[in-house]
């Protein structure tokens, strides 16, 4: 498939797994271990009022004070740490706008809704699954020499950054980030 056809739901992950805002906040975290996830969504009687992540509920017990105290309680609920009204996308949106709102609103994830359902989420991951990133042929200037190569060991080692070596010295870290954006230029 062409990248000029490419579209969102060519590459969205699906089931969506989600809890309720209602739900008390460490069903969350239990449910991205079990499934092996990094975000939930937050649904209320079909309506998608919010988006929870490892990243939203840790900074929000980092902030919670003294270590013993971070800890959830029985009486917090998913709606006290999501993030509200989360940008979403349609089915036929291009991942290069999608890796657009990636770096314009430093987000990891966008939930994919058809007709007012959500059908999936497209995430940084499955961005950097796509063809139009693995697709990419020769070089991504100021980012790294071989950017096929660096896809591939990212995708094999399932890692988000890679230590840059040139002339046995540290050259920099190349991010996921870093190839999303040259590519969303």
């Amino acid at each position: 498939m062409s990248t000029n056809t490419l579209a969102a739901s060519d590459i969205i992950s699906s089931p969506v797994f989600a809890v309720s805002p209602r739900d008390i906040v460490a069903h969350a975290p239990n449910l991205m271990v079990r499934h092996k996830i990094s975000r939930v969504l937050v649904m209320d009687e079909g309506k998608l009022p919010g988006k929870l992540t490892k990243k939203d509920i840790g900074y929000r017990l980092h902030h919670q004070g003294a270590v013993w105290r971070r800890r959830f309680s029985d009486q917090n609920r998913v709606a006290e740490y999501d993030m509200r009204d989360p940008v979403s996308a349609t089915p036929l949106i291009s991942p290069l706008v999608i890796a657009r709102i990636f770096i314009t609103k430093k987000i990891g994830s966008v939930p994919v809704i058809d007709n007012g359902i959500v059908v999936g989420i497209v995430t940084k991951e499955d961005l950097m699954k796509s063809a139009l990133v693995t697709g990419l042929r020769g070089t991504i200037q100021d980012v790294t020499e071989d950017a096929v190569t660096a896809v591939a060991l990212m995708q094999c080692e399932q890692v988000n950054n890679l230590v840059v070596v040139e002339h046995n010295a540290l050259a920099g870290i190349l991010k996921s980030d870093d190839i999303i954006k040259e590519v969303a230029k």
